[in-house]
């Protein structure tokens, strides 16, 4: 036998011998969450680690940046951290969790359970909240240990760790990370993570993956903007004022600066760039209904789908009120996309298409889609439209009208968004992420929170270089589907 039969081989032993898939896929997922409420700060040599309730973020005091999240590796999934304490080599991270103990050791980067913390492990000083802190701009400082936002909004200090180099560390609840000069106290808010973990809809923009979703027990509300290759997290967040209401996010559309957010309050306009809200279209503009659930920008013109139809809204440089109409409006419209000239409409009544320069509309029959009723997603690629249905999927070839139709998706709990690239189609479903894989012989494979994934509930997902980012119910996971292990 040769070299690689028997590397092959080893590889399938050690695949059988472990659970985790995480552990024979090495760096295969990281994870993303809602990490704005800390419980414990501890330090080391070159890392700070803020315990939150959704595992342990660092920052790298030496280079002045966010390290990875530990969020899912191994046995350590997505933990709740009471608290954390550090080796001031860096080397070995305890944890107390909601399940007890656990060690981290950095060599084999891997989690292993322990009966509880070694004694004389925490560098620094834990203090008390300071009567004296400069709080950053928008927040006043209440000497009970408070931050307080112009809305009235409370955020408590949680813990205060003095690492004897010049800075004081602090965790906050509700705010994430921040941390204070020593001498002038002033406090700087280090934002990282997700605003709130529930997500429905992630968009790429200009290399910037942006999000939003349900609110239900979030305490900020707005998008999340991401640019992962600089680590860099910021938020447009909800005002407080009567012109925009905050409210759940179905669906984003990007066009230049700008995004467009489907709400159930409308359609929220926001400036990426200057991250602020530029105006809320309801109703009052055209659109059938305030609950919004899919968005789409074309050439000059809006489009609005709702559970009464799809609104059109031509736009220009000085009012978006100019000119609205209403097309299918018995159809709940959950999806959009558009090819060249032709805008794909998903509703409850199946696929219909729109042309814009014909100025016409039509429903599409074909007995290949006859199961095809609720439209979840569309994704256009190398010349093929991908369809989902709550339970179907299908690929359509638009130069020869041949469509293809996917069995393999039944049984995995409804079909909500799919995305294609080269010869592999990602499948975001309710019992985690299916990979199809279309090369010279048909073969897939379901990923779930066994391969690490932070949830197995995905509703959404996008291609971005070597990884597919995931937008689940807790959180967002990126998955480096070009890892050589695959």
């Amino acid at each position: 036998m040769n070299k690689s039969g028997l590397t092959f081989l080893f590889l399938l032993a050690l695949a059988a011998g472990r659970p985790s898939a995480s552990v024979f896929y090495p760096d295969l997922v990281v994870n993303y969450s809602d990490f704005s409420y800390v419980t414990s700060v501890s330090v080391g040599y070159q890392y700070v680690n803020f315990g939150t309730t959704h595992g342990i973020i660092r920052y790298d005091r030496i280079n002045d940046r966010w390290d990875l999240p530990l969020t899912s590796i191994d046995d350590f999934y997505d933990r709740k951290i009471y608290d954390v304490k550090a080796s001031f080599d860096d080397d070995n991270l305890w944890a107390r969790t909601d399940l007890g103990y656990y060690e981290y050791n950095g060599t084999l980067q891997s989690w292993r359970i322990v009966d509880g913390f070694p004694d004389e492990v925490t560098q620094g000083r834990h203090l008390s909240p300071d009567p004296f802190y400069l709080p950053p701009w928008g927040f006043n400082y209440m000497t009970s240990g408070y931050l307080v936002d112009d809305y009235g909004r409370e955020f408590r200090l949680t813990d205060i760790l003095d690492d004897s180099w010049s800075t004081l560390w602090i965790g906050t609840w509700g705010l994430g990370a921040a941390r204070a000069d020593v001498d002038n106290r002033k406090i700087k808010l280090l934002n990282f993570g997700l605003l709130y973990s529930d997500i429905t809809t992630i968009c790429l923009n200009d290399s910037v993956l942006w999000m939003g979703g349900l609110i239900d027990s979030a305490y900020r509300m707005g998008v999340t903007g991401f640019d992962w290759r600089h680590n860099d997290f910021d938020y447009v967040e909800f005002t407080g004022d009567r012109k925009l209401f905050a409210s759940d996010i179905y669906d984003l559309s990007a066009d230049g600066n700008y995004l467009y957010a489907a709400t159930a309050e409308g359609i929220w306009v926001i400036d990426a760039r200057e991250g602020k809200f530029v105006e809320r279209l309801s109703r009052r503009a055209g659109i059938p209904d305030d609950l919004v659930l899919s968005v789409l920008i074309a050439d000059n013109y809006l489009f609005a789908g709702t559970q009464f139809g799809l609104g059109v809204l031509e736009m220009d440089s000085d009012t978006s009120e100019q000119v609205s109409r209403v097309m299918i409006p018995s159809a709940t419209v959950n999806c959009l996309e558009r090819v060249d000239d032709d805008i794909w409409i998903g509703t409850d009544n199946g696929v219909f298409r729109y042309s814009l320069d014909r100025n016409k509309m039509g429903r599409l029959a074909a007995d290949e889609l006859a199961g095809f009723w609720h439209i979840n997603d569309f994704y256009y690629a190398d010349g093929k439209m991908w369809v989902t249905a709550e339970n179907e999927l299908a690929s359509i070839d638009l130069a020869s009208a041949a469509i293809e139709v996917y069995p393999e998706v039944l049984n995995y709990s409804g079909v909500r968004a799919v995305a294609a690239t080269d010869t592999l189609v990602a499948v975001a479903t309710g019992n985690g992420l299916l990979m199809i894989y279309n090369g010279e012989k048909t073969r897939h494979q379901l990923f779930t929170t066994n391969d690490g994934i932070i949830s197995n509930d995905i509703r959404d997902l996008v291609f971005d270089g070597d990884y597919l980012w995931l937008a689940t119910d807790r959180g967002l996971t990126r998955f480096w589907y070009k890892n050589p292990a695959l």
